[in-house]
């Protein structure tokens, strides 16, 4: 068995924070979604579309986050055990919302169809 030297703490940083900035964008884009599907002029344009723009838009954010910016991943580009001290609680969290939002992207592309709203 060789020795594999422990993840550095400054490459686990600075994932987090790559995935932090991607975090950020992606929340402020289903804000700004809503806004406009709010908007009384805009609410011509979201007909029928309302809940396949958001299931998509959720989708999209899981496969970029799993592709790109996936903290593990870009911690240890080697696929070594992460160590959980390094890893910060919060981040962790939001990082399993997004690795679960595929599935809820899914159920409302399903439902868009199936309702058409």
């Amino acid at each position: 068995m060789t020795y594999e030297p422990p993840v550095a703490r400054a490459a686990v940083v600075a994932a987090e924070k790559r995935f932090r900035s991607f975090f950020v964008v992606a929340v402020l884009s289903v804000v700004l979604l809503a806004v406009t599907m709010a908007l009384p002029t805009l609410r011509s344009f979201w007909n029928g579309n309302r809940l396949w723009i958001l299931g998509s838009l959720l989708v999209l954010a899981s496969i970029l986050h799993q592709r790109y910016f996936s903290v593990a991943r870009n911690a240890n580009p080697d696929s070594r055990t992460l160590p959980t001290d390094l890893r910060d609680r919060a981040i962790g969290r939001a990082e399993t919302a997004v690795n679960h939002a595929w599935l809820l992207g899914f159920a409302l592309l399903t439902l868009s169809r199936w309702l058409g709203w």
